[in-house]
């Protein structure tokens, strides 16, 4: 950004040094400053219009200032301008393509993509492009498709692999799984690909896998952390429930104890109960009364908690403990 602030320092009508400082602006948050050079971007590509109107590439560019600025049908104009003067560009059609996607206008925008790959059969992007529009409009085979010839085009771009998996994911989830896993492997950072990789493990029974996942997360998102953790207390939940009906109740309550770390205030209570019965049958009466305990803590108002409570305490021989616990159970389920 610096470079293009010296750029338009030592010229203020270089359009492009604005177009690149609006690019780099929108890229770190300031949208407001983005927009101020976007139309800035606009109002030199129409003066450079007026002296030249045969200049197919000013029209393009000043579409692309309109689309950053959300000004589609505008930008759209202007990409059908350039395409009458110059009709053998492939990147006016592409543009226009995406900008019709944007407004929604899939097949309007396939038709473009599909003019872009008649002229440039060997560009990616617009295979890409193509797919997700294709995506869009409900036909993920023609998707996975263009994905495909996208990827053997350019092998090296996660955000193919990504969406590949995406269209996949309605009856192929180990597919789908396999593809967010490439998109990872190029971008070890990519957000939404652990995201949907883990619900799909989870859809598999694959709690471990969905663990790992958001595990991962809570490291490399932590403006989502909190999100991230609540999912990952979820999936060890359901694990340690797997590995206590295989009877590894030792497993459940490691899993459980990761979960509660996760999630302290566990809203409903429902990991410190589990963790309560598990610990109980495997006599561990104490430690099932102090997660009961918590869960009264956390909700004075759980009346299972104290029942539970109650029979723990019983076997333990504290009959007067339980008896109040008891009583306390039934006064709160009366008064609901």
């Amino acid at each position: 950004m610096a470079d293009s602030g010296r750029a338009i320092a030592l010229d203020p009508d270089n359009a492009e040094a604005y177009s690149n400082r609006g690019y780099a602006k929108f890229e770190l948050g300031d949208r407001d400053g983005a927009i101020a050079d976007y139309k800035r971007v606009v109002e030199l590509y129409s003066q450079a219009i007026e002296l030249a109107p045969d200049n197919a590439e000013a029209y393009h560019n000043r579409g692309l200032a309109k689309s950053y600025l959300r000004d589609y049908a505008g930008a759209i104009v202007d990409y059908s301008r350039a395409i009458k003067l110059d009709p053998d560009s492939s990147r006016y059609y592409s543009q226009r393509g995406s900008t019709k996607s944007n407004l929604r206008d899939y097949r309007g925008a396939i038709v473009d993509f599909d003019r872009a790959i008649e002229l440039d059969p060997d560009d990616a992007k617009v295979y890409f492009f193509r797919g997700l529009s294709k995506s869009l409009d409900d036909d993920d085979r023609g998707a996975i498709a263009d994905y495909d010839r996208a990827i053997e085009l350019n092998p090296d771009d996660a955000k193919v692999y990504y969406h590949r998996g995406l269209s996949k994911s309605l009856d192929d989830d180990r597919g789908a799984i396999a593809d967010h896993s490439l998109a990872i492997e190029l971008d070890p950072d990519y957000v939404n690909a652990y995201v949907f990789r883990a619900g799909l493990n989870s859809n598999l029974g694959n709690y471990a896998g969905a663990i790992e996942d958001y595990e991962r997360l809570i490291e490399i998102d932590p403006d989502n952390a909190e999100h991230h953790r609540g999912m990952a207390a979820g999936y060890y939940y359901k694990w340690g429930y797997v590995k206590r009906k295989r009877g590894d109740h030792e497993g459940a309550i490691a899993d459980y104890d990761r979960a509660v770390e996760l999630d302290p205030d566990d809203q409903y209570g429902t990991y410190y109960s589990a963790r309560a019965s598990t610990k109980e049958e495997l006599g561990d009466l104490r430690g099932a009364i102090a997660d009961y305990s918590r869960i009264i803590e956390l909700d004075p108002d759980n009346w299972i908690a104290y029942q539970n409570r109650a029979d723990a305490k019983e076997k333990l021989g504290d009959k007067r403990g339980a008896r109040k616990d008891r009583a306390r159970a039934k006064k709160i389920k009366k008064n609901r």
